[in-house]
């Protein structure tokens, strides 16, 4: 069965942490994936799925239980959240009463939580105690495009592991040859699969890119910062990935004070050389974890144009405080 990006998800040093624990027999019953890369994430799952249920290792990805781990129709595979875009108290509920069943195959039962950034704190409050006392015969597996509004005592039951960035001729060589902008795309993708998917078919991807080195540029002082919060409230139901869009320029305007190779987004290394003289490493940083804070309270509260508001202040400020 094929799956989208399974080479290269495969190569990746994050599967490759679980791959050795497999291998290793130092297996966990609780993992955290950290990943904002949707398209990426998707294929982690199938193939993480699939090395947990294969009688061989590496899983072979032909066998009865690889190809319905893939398709995800296992028996002993369980995904949650069961209904809507978020996960609920009532999906926690219905993992907790089902862990300690017996397995279909008599092999290991594997739960997924899913967009776990969505997690209010009493259905990660719920989690607690089945993430202490995970029968042996279960595997919990948690993705979260951010762990920011994760509690403490969530992430202290887990074995953290975090996606980094796919390399620029993976995903080119992933892009169909029939996309005219697809060298482009994967340039401007900052190692993710699925921005180069979204950038190469959106003009919007395309346009957030740009705004957010325009903005970086020229938003020195809190009166230029109304003009940019209403440009990008134009986006509505986007504001999540213009954020990542930020957090990734930020990163690279870290590579580059580090070493111009290391820059992801080499497409626009004439505007990073210009922006990073103006914002001191230490400024990078910070603004870099409010962004990720920023994107947390987006998937909890909800009220974009507040956080979006918040954020661009706090840009202004840092920037001056921190040269």
């Amino acid at each position: 069965m094929l799956v989208k990006y399974a080479d290269a998800v495969r190569r990746s040093p994050a599967f490759g942490v679980l791959s050795a624990d497999i291998a290793g027999g130092r297996l966990n019953h609780t993992y955290l994936f950290v990943t904002a890369d949707e398209a990426a994430k998707e294929s982690l799952i199938k193939l993480t799925a699939a090395e947990l249920f294969c009688a061989r290792h590496p899983a072979c990805l032909k066998c009865a239980d690889c190809i319905r781990a893939l398709s995800g129709a296992h028996p002993d595979l369980h995904r949650y959240p069961e209904k809507g875009a978020k996960i609920v108290v009532a999906d926690i509920d219905a993992l907790v009463a089902d862990i300690s069943v017996m397995s279909y195959s008599g092999g290991c039962r594997v739960y997924v939580l899913d967009k776990a950034e969505t997690m209010n704190i009493q259905a990660q409050n719920k989690l607690l105690k089945t993430l202490e006392e995970t029968p042996d015969n279960a595997v919990i597996l948690i993705f979260a495009a951010n762990d920011s509004c994760m509690l403490p005592t969530v992430k202290s039951r887990v074995r953290t592991i975090r996606m980094g960035a796919f390399a620029f001729e993976d995903i080119l060589a992933a892009l169909p040859e029939r996309i005219e902008n697809r060298r482009s795309a994967a340039e401007l993708a900052h190692g993710s699969f699925f921005l180069a998917e979204k950038i190469a078919s959106s003009q919007a991807y395309r346009e957030m890119d740009a705004l957010v080195f325009d903005m970086l540029s020229a938003m020195t002082s809190s009166p230029a910062i109304l003009p940019y919060a209403n440009k990008i409230a134009a986006y509505r139901e986007l504001i999540p990935e213009f954020l990542g869009f930020l957090a990734a320029a930020c990163a690279d305007l870290i590579n580059f004070k580090c070493g111009a190779q290391y820059v992801l987004n080499k497409t626009r290394i004439n505007d990073i050389i210009v922006i990073e003289k103006n914002f001191s490493i230490n400024a990078l940083c910070l603004i870099l974890d409010k962004i990720n804070h920023s994107l947390g309270r987006l998937n909890l509260f909800g009220n974009a144009q507040s956080v979006v508001d918040e954020l661009l202040f706090y840009i202004v400020e840092v920037k001056i405080k921190c040269r």
